[in-house]
């Protein structure tokens, strides 16, 4: 699914560039947002990062359900503002080039179909967004990094593994590349109806993004392709250093295969004893 064409003006006293794909008909726009900083180090440094909140199941035909998933798009805003102009000085990437990949799919990156809703117009082609952000950065300078690291957040994180080495890939003469996984390790359980959750998600995904053909293959060849979204199943292809930052009480992870209102009870640290050995696997 792609963004509305919009443009945002921020904080002008502050350098950055906003840039806009356009990739004719296969891809009328994909945001991204990129502040470079100047210096002979700190432009050999890149900091790529997705960021997501939730994944698009289904056609939003029902305009009231599609304004909100619009309006968490736009929630992004105040994590954007922080992410490109509130590093303290001399914190950990505090002067790196950083590039901010607008959440705009629905799908983790890894849509590629041809049909369009006739309804609400969305396209599902969240790969080929990939690649238009990697394209255009490489042309900018990215492909003369020094260091480069791939990181993303939720449901960004898997695509962060998915592409992991292929970032890799598109940048031979970097001489250290890395990937981080931040709050995006989903696993599956072992007790069927706790992980008929996820598994719904991920053969929707399939269903309305046509995500297999983004799938790696060692997965997909072994089982079938709604489980190369678990992590797990696909870690131990991937050969670029990888890190992974996950809470072993992840909320989504609880909401999703133990209790959908399980999240309020972690969120308002009031969940009973009972609840607690629940979410230890007790």
């Amino acid at each position: 699914m792609l963004c509305q064409k919009e443009q945002y003006v921020w904080m002008d006293h502050l350098q950055h560039t906003i840039l806009n794909l356009d990739l004719a008909k296969e891809l009328e726009i994909g945001l991204y947002n990129f502040r470079e900083e100047h210096g002979a180090q700190t432009s050999q440094n890149a900091r790529i990062v997705f960021w997501t909140r939730t994944w698009v199941l289904q056609i939003l035909r029902i305009h009231g359900r599609f304004k909100e998933f619009i309006a968490r798009i736009r929630l992004q805003i105040q994590v954007l503002v922080d992410f490109l102009f509130f590093y303290v000085k001399y914190a950990d990437f505090y002067n790196w080039n950083k590039v901010f990949v607008r959440y705009c799919d629905g799908g983790a990156f890894t849509g590629d179909v041809e049909y369009v809703d006739h309804v609400t117009n969305l396209h599902f082609r969240g790969a080929r967004i990939f690649e238009a952000v990697m394209e255009d950065l490489l042309a900018k300078g990215l492909k003369n990094a020094k260091n480069a690291i791939l990181a993303g957040s939720s449901a960004g994180g898997y695509p962060t593994m998915l592409y992991c080495d292929h970032f890799r890939s598109l940048l031979p003469n970097t001489p250290r590349v890395k990937c981080l996984v931040d709050s995006g390790y989903f696993i599956h359980v072992k007790n069927p109806m706790q992980a008929s959750g996820f598994e719904k998600i991920y053969n929707s995904l399939l269903t309305l993004h046509g995500s297999t053909k983004a799938l790696p293959k060692s997965c997909t060849s072994k089982m079938n392709p709604p489980l190369c979204f678990f992590p797990e199943n696909m870690q131990q292809h991937i050969k670029t250093p990888l890190f992974i930052a996950m809470s072993a009480f992840d909320y989504y992870q609880i909401k999703t295969t133990i209790d959908p209102n399980a999240d309020r009870c972690v969120e308002n640290r009031t969940c009973t004893e009972c609840q607690n050995k629940a979410f230890r696997g007790n």
